[in-house]
């Protein structure tokens, strides 16, 4: 992935209650600026893979040698040491690569007078803080390609063409029968160079038949900074009169899997500009977005459609007729202030296919934003879709005092929601105040009478409560008195809502109960919150 923005607080789902709550939502979801994937199937990865198959190129004279038939016994010699590479001084200018344009790295020998091109060279670009993708499978040359020296010896060189500088490099190499890695060459400073440079000088590479990989990191050209191209390079290098691994069979590479696979089998022929994009939000039925409409700050375009989210739910995002792009870049937008963050990216810059298609993603959507989608298909449009997310706030269920005789008095809800909801949602809030101010409204009972705590709809994971009154502070607060405590209770199985209602009973007089609870609703969804009531008992 790439992109993100600073986080903007006043959208975090942790919210201040620091004035009384009347009627109590939590927004989501959680906003942090930099954000990953989404659940979605086959969702966007950090970079696109762009593969270059690059033949081995003899820049001299190939040393003669046998016919190789026989593989390198189990028992060859191990070198034992590490390898070094330093930098080699060049004071001429670095150019940046692109994806488009991957370097292709060369190791050669002065002493010999030859060279060889890596034989298999792939690469991706990476933002700062995106996810550093694994190293492909080991590829193997060919034995036409491999650069062979009789001995050891002090002076081969790896750099890059192009121009292009080197950053950081990782030197790793393997026995070319087993392509079980042996160990990473040594070299001062780790292997970052700053100033980048532009080739390196390799020691006392061992005596085998060897894979040697070159993991290497260029300055990007563009934005932002510290942006990367990272490359993966492969030599075969054998060195002195030892055994070689045949070419029977051959080792070729196989085409490289996609980076993205589709939800959906792609749908034939190229779309039209025109193509349908829908977003099914869960709540109604699905919306197609708006035709080229981006907001324009301060203001959001009139006729971009709203399409509701539930809380902490996610957004997907489908073409009709299950056609696939090749790039996109969706992102949600503050109308107001501008402010963007990639919800999933996947940048191709020639939108080749074997690269990485989609037809469905899911997103985690931001309240109150525009959603945009921008995708670009291979030898058709690049088209932009566009729609209003809301999203459906949680809303504190109403909560009960119920006498014995039947009269029920409704519980204010107080501050402090906490929300663990069945699709992996969860916030709290944190709060100024109590969130309650009593009235003169209150619940009549019978003193030491049962009185029951009911919510409809829900069932109780733990409760506990307490009598006392509030007092004249600025907030109010409530205070215990007399250490009056009523009840309560929790359950011991996961899960396993209380089996019996909350119920206590008040000794006579004129109180505010305060009863906290967590309750869970068929769904799975689970709430905490303080409840308040007037209770009057005679």
């Amino acid at each position: 992935m790439t992109g993100g923005r600073a986080p903007r607080d006043e959208k975090l789902p942790v919210f201040d209650a620091l004035e009384t709550i009347e009627a109590e939502t939590v927004f989501g979801p959680d906003r942090f600026g930099r954000r990953g994937p989404g659940p979605a199937r086959g969702a966007g990865i950090a970079a696109a893979l762009l593969v270059v198959l690059v033949a081995g190129i003899a820049l001299g004279s190939l040393p003669k040698g046998g016919d190789p038939t026989t593989r390198p016994s189990a028992s060859a010699d191990l070198f034992d040491g590490a390898i070094a590479a330093n930098p080699t001084a060049d004071l001429s200018p670095c150019r940046a690569p692109t994806v488009a344009h991957l370097p292709t790295l060369v190791i050669s020998s002065a002493e010999l007078g030859v060279a060889r091109y890596a034989s298999f060279t792939s690469g991706y670009r990476a933002d700062p803080n995106s996810p550093q993708l694994p190293a492909p499978a080991w590829q193997v040359p060919r034995l036409d390609a491999a650069l062979r020296i009789q001995q050891p010896v002090d002076g081969l060189q790896v750099g890059s063409d192009l121009e292009t500088c080197m950053g950081e490099v990782v030197l790793t190499y393997a026995r070319t029968d087993t392509q079980v890695e042996q160990t990473s060459l040594a070299y001062p400073g780790d292997g970052v160079y700053e100033p980048p440079v532009h080739n390196l000088t390799v020691r006392s590479l061992p005596p085998g038949d060897w894979v040697l990989r070159a993991e290497t990191h260029f300055q990007a050209l563009d934005e932002p900074a510290g942006a990367e191209i990272v490359t993966f390079s492969f030599f075969r290098l054998i060195v002195g009169d030892v055994p070689v691994a045949s070419d029977a069979p051959t080792i070729t590479p196989s085409p490289p899997a996609p980076w993205v696979t589709p939800a959906t089998p792609c749908g034939p022929g190229i779309p039209k500009p025109d193509i349908e994009v829908l977003a099914l939000g869960g709540r109604g039925e699905p919306v197609p977005g708006a035709v080229d409409l981006v907001p324009a700050p301060p203001l959001t375009p009139p006729g971009i459609p709203v399409v509701v989210v539930g809380l902490g739910d996610a957004l997907e995002i489908a073409i009709v007729g299950n056609q696939c792009a090749a790039s996109w870049d969706i992102q949600m937008i503050d109308p107001v202030s501008g402010g963007s963050g990639f919800l999933d990216q996947f940048p191709n810059p020639l939108a080749n296919q074997a690269v990485g298609t989609q037809n469905h993603w899911q997103v985690t959507p931001i309240p109150d934003e525009v959603l945009v989608a921008k995708l670009d298909f291979a030898g058709g449009p690049s088209i932009v879709r566009s729609w209003n997310v809301k999203i459906q706030p949680f809303k504190v269920p109403a909560a009960f005092v119920v006498a014995q005789n039947g009269t029920r008095f409704q519980a204010s809800a107080g501050c402090g929601l906490a929300l663990k909801l069945a699709n992996g949602y969860s916030a709290s809030d944190s709060c100024g105040s109590i969130g309650y101010r009593p009235t003169a409204a209150a619940l009549h009972v019978a003193a030491f009478q049962p009185i029951q705590f009911d919510i409809p709809d829900w069932n109780l994971l733990a409760w506990n409560a307490e009598c006392g009154a509030m007092q004249a502070t600025d907030p109010e607060t409530f205070t215990n008195l007399n250490g009056c405590r009523l009840g309560g209770a929790a359950v011991t199985d996961v899960g396993a809502p209380l089996l019996t209602p909350a119920t206590f009973v008040l000794p006579p007089g004129d109180t505010v109960v305060r009863i906290s609870v967590t309750g869970v609703n068929a769904k799975g969804d689970q709430f905490s919150l303080p409840f308040y009531a007037h209770v009057i008992a005679r």
